[in-house]
C-alpha cells in the first residue's frame, strides 16, 4: 500500500501537539524553552527544521513510522528516526517489538559509503535453579544506543519523547496491533498485568481505534531517557528488572544484564555493477536473503517457506536526505514474546533466543547502495514467516528486472509467489541524494504499517 507523501496541510497541524512536547524534551536537554517559541527560523530539532525532501520511511506500525518522520523533518539522521520509530513501536506493537527484545539493522552512512550490521538480538539468559523459566537479556536498548552513537545527531534525550507521551497519555490502537491482538493476543490471558493494560469489554483484542494507556511502560521509558541506557544494564533500573524477571518466575542476572553487548559486523554482500547488495552475515537471520536474491535475480525461484504471518517480529527503514539508511527487524522471539509482562515495568518479556537446531525467527533484510558516489538505492525489511524470500525476490525485481516495487510486493501479497512475510521497501530507482524524484515507498497492507516520502512537495 502506498502511502500519501508528508505535506503542509492539516495532517502536519494535527502533529501540533506532538510536535511541541518534541520541541520541549529537545529544547530541555540544550539550551532551554525559547526555540521552542514563536519567528521564522525553526532550529534544528523542530519539526519543520528541514524544507523540501528529507527522506523516507516505512514501518510495520503508523505511529512509529510518524514518529520517524517527525524526527527526519526536525534535522534528525537516519538513525535518530530508527531510535524513535523501535521506542516507539515498543509502545505501540508489543505483540512484536520490545525494549526487552532486540534485533538486527544494515546502516549505510552515507560519508562512509559502505554498508554495517548491527546485531542486538536478545541474548539467552540461563537458568538459575531458582526460576522456572529462561528468558532473554534485553538488547533493543543498548543496540538503539549504538547506533545512535555512531550515527545519530540529535540529543538521544528528544528521540524517546514520542514513545513516552503515547505511553502516558495514551494513543488509539492501529489496525496493525489490533491485527496482531487477534493473531497472538491469546498467550496473555494468564498475565494479570497484561490483561489489566491491554483488555477491553470484548477480551484480549482491542480493536482499531481503542485508547491504550500504558503509565508504567512510559516510566520506564522515562528512566532510560533520563538515567541512559546505563541504568538498564548495570544501575538501579537493571537490579529492579532482575527482580521483577523473577517475581514473574523468569531467570535473569546482574551479570548477564552488564555483560551484554550488541555487535558490529560487516555484512554478506553481492556486486550488481556498481552497485554492493548487502545482508546480515552468515549464522545471523537474514542471511538467507541474498541466497533468494541471487536466484530471483537469475530467473530461480529461490528457497521458500509457507504459512502465514505471526506476530514475533517488525520491519522498519528509514532513509535521509543524504542517503544514510537504517533497516531493521525487532524482535521478541515469539507473539508477545513469553506472554508475560515484567510486573510494574509495562514491558513484555521476550523469550529466549532458540537454541541450536531449533527453527529462529524469520528475518528479511537487504539493503543496495553505490558505494562509489554514496547513493543509496534499496532496503526492504520484513518479519513473519518467509520474510527472507518476500525481501530478497522484491529487490531482485527492483534491482535487475526493473520491476516497481509496488507491483512486486502485489504479487507477493497475492500469494502468487506463495510466500508471506509482511514487508516495507523503499526505493530510489535513481538514487538519493540526487534523485529523490525516483524514490517510492510501500508497506505490506496486511500489516497495517505506514510508508511515506517525507517532505517531497
Amino acid at each position: 500500500m502506498l502511502s500519501p507523501e508528508a505535506s503542509d496541510t492539516p495532517q502536519r497541524r494535527q502533529r501540533g501537539r506532538a510536535g511541541r512536547l518534541a520541541c520541549l524534551f529537545a529544547a530541555a536537554a540544550t539550551a532551554g524553552l525559547a526555540a521552542c517559541g514563536g519567528g521564522d527560523r525553526i532550529e534544528r530539532g523542530q519539526i519543520g527544521a528541514v524544507t523540501g525532501f528529507a527522506g523516507l520511511v516505512a514501518a510495520d506500525e503508523p505511529h512509529a513510522a510518524l514518529a520517524a518522520r517527525d524526527i527526519l523533518s526536525a534535522g534528525g539522521t537516519a538513525a535518530d528516526a530508527a531510535v524513535a520509530a523501535a521506542f516507539t513501536m515498543s509502545v505501540t506493537l508489543p505483540s512484536s517489538a520490545g525494549i526487552l527484545g532486540g534485533g538486527v539493522c544494515l546502516v549505510h552512512g552515507a560519508k562512509q559509503g559502505k554498508v554495517e550490521v548491527l546485531e542486538f538480538l536478545p541474548g539467552f539468559a540461563p537458568n538459575d535453579g531458582a526460576s522456572r523459566f529462561p528468558a532473554a537479556v534485553p538488547g533493543l536498548p543498548r543496540g538503539m544506543y549504538a547506533l545512535h552513537a555512531k550515527y545519530g545527531a540529535l540529543r538521544w534525550e528528544s528521540l524517546l519523547g514520542p514513545a513516552e507521551q503515547m505511553a502516558r497519555l495514551g494513543y488509539p490502537a492501529s489496525r496493525a496491533l489490533a491485527k496482531e491482538f487477534v493473531a497472538g493476543g491469546a498467550v496473555l490471558r494468564n498475565d494479570i498485568e497484561a490483561v489489566r493494560t491491554f483488555a477491553d469489554r470484548e477480551g484480549m483484542s482491542p480493536g482499531e481505534g481503542s485508547t491504550l494507556v500504558q503509565p508504567n511502560l512510559g516510566a520506564s521509558i522515562a528512566r532510560i531517557r533520563m538515567r541512559g541506557v546505563g541504568d538498564v544494564y548495570q544501575g538501579l533500573m537493571a537490579r529492579d528488572l532482575v527482580a521483577a524477571y523473577r517475581r514473574a518466575g523468569f531467570a535473569l542476572s546482574m551479570e548477564a544484564l552488564r555483560d551484554y553487548r550488541p555487535r558490529w559486523l560487516e555484512p554478506m554482500t553481492a556486486m550488481r555493477g556498481n552497485e554492493v547488495v548487502a545482508v546480515p552475515p552468515a549464522g545471523l537471520p537474514g542471511a538467507e536473503t541474498l541466497e533468494v536474491y541471487t536466484a530471483a535475480s537469475g530467473g530461480g525461484a529461490g528457497p521458500d517457506q509457507g504459512g502465514q504471518p505471526a506476530p514475533g517480529s517488525s520491519g522498519l527503514v528509514v532513509v535521509d536526505n543524504e542517503g544514510s539508511a537504517v533497516a531493521c527487524v525487532l524482535i521478541m522471539n515469539g507473539p508477545f514474546g513469553t506472554g508475560r509482562m515484567a510486573p510494574g515495568t509495562g514491558m513484555m518479556i521476550a523469550a529466549p533466543p532458540p537454541q541450536p537446531g531449533m527453527v529462529r525467527q524469520p528475518v528479511g533484510l537487504l539493503m543496495s547502495i553505490n558505494p562509489n558516489v554514496k547513493e543509496f538505492h534499496f532496503a526492504g525489511a520484513a518479519g513473519g514467516t518467509a520474510a527472507a524470500s518476500s525481501v530478497g525476490r522484491i529487490a531482485a525485481r527492483a534491482l535487475t528486472q526493473g520491476g516497481d516495487i509496488g507491483t512486486a510486493l502485489g504479487e507477493v501479497i497475492s500469494g502468487r509467489d506463495e510466500i508471506s512475510g509482511l514487508v516495507s521497501v523503499a526505493h530510489c530507482a535513481q538514487g538519493i541524494p540526487p534523485n529523490p524524484g525516483s524514490c517510492r515507498v510501500v508497506t505490506d497492507s496486511r500489516s497495517g504499517g505506514l510508508g511515506m516520502v517525507v517532505g517531497r512537495k
